[in-house]
């Protein structure tokens, strides 16, 4: 599986934080991170880039509306702060101009970074099962097998993530789980809340 692997295009950006400043067409993250070589990586606040959007952006709204909004709806909460100090993640071309976002109330303290082969999906539950995955270690710097998944494992299990607040990148386009078939490979970003596991972004292989 892992030599048809790339992970998130080099051409992307990949941003997590908070809505700070909303302008018409640019907005500034505060606490801001970057998804760099599988991990993320704390960006100071001189730092922080400017990012602009456009009516092509595509905008999920994960908390009030469970609905996507136009650029010109988050533009015009600049003045009522509607979205600012909402959490936020963002994939951005190379010249920081944002392709697509969610917007959360709040986005989780812990992330993993897995690879997985895709089992199936069901876009009516919003449910994508995944199984050889492969995690992410920072303390070993190199991908490990999930010692509960795939061949030889000692309590074999699917990955089962919530995906209705996930963004879903299918390589020249964003759609949802149900344009993914058994045995596609996906790099997927998830957390775990209590015993359930969510996706926050998905990039097909």
């Amino acid at each position: 599986m892992m030599q048809h692997f790339q992970g998130v295009p080099p051409r992307l950006r990949i941003y997590a934080g908070r809505l700070e400043d909303i302008d018409r067409r640019s907005l500034e993250l505060y606490r801001a991170s970057e998804l760099v070589g599988n991990q993320w990586k704390s960006i100071s606040s001189r730092s922080t880039p400017e990012l602009i959007f456009d009516n092509k952006t595509r905008i999920w709204d994960a908390w009030y509306e469970g609905d996507w909004i136009t650029p010109d709806y988050l533009a015009e909460s600049r003045w009522s702060e509607w979205y600012r100090r909402m959490d936020a993640f963002i994939i951005a071309d190379e010249n920081n101009k944002i392709l697509a976002m969610t917007l959360r109330r709040r986005n989780p303290d812990v992330l993993k970074t897995s690879v997985a082969r895709v089992v199936a999906a069901d876009p009516h539950s919003n449910i994508l099962t995944l199984d050889r995955v492969q995690d992410w270690s920072e303390g070993y710097q190199r991908w490990v097998p999930n010692p509960d998944s795939g061949p030889g494992a000692r309590r074999h299990y699917n990955l089962q993530l919530d995906t209705e607040d996930a963004l879903l990148y299918l390589g020249s386009s964003y759609g949802t789980i149900g344009e993914l078939n058994p045995g596609d490979v996906v790099y997927v970003v998830h957390y775990a809340e209590y015993n359930d596991y969510y996706a926050c972004l998905i990039f097909k292989q």
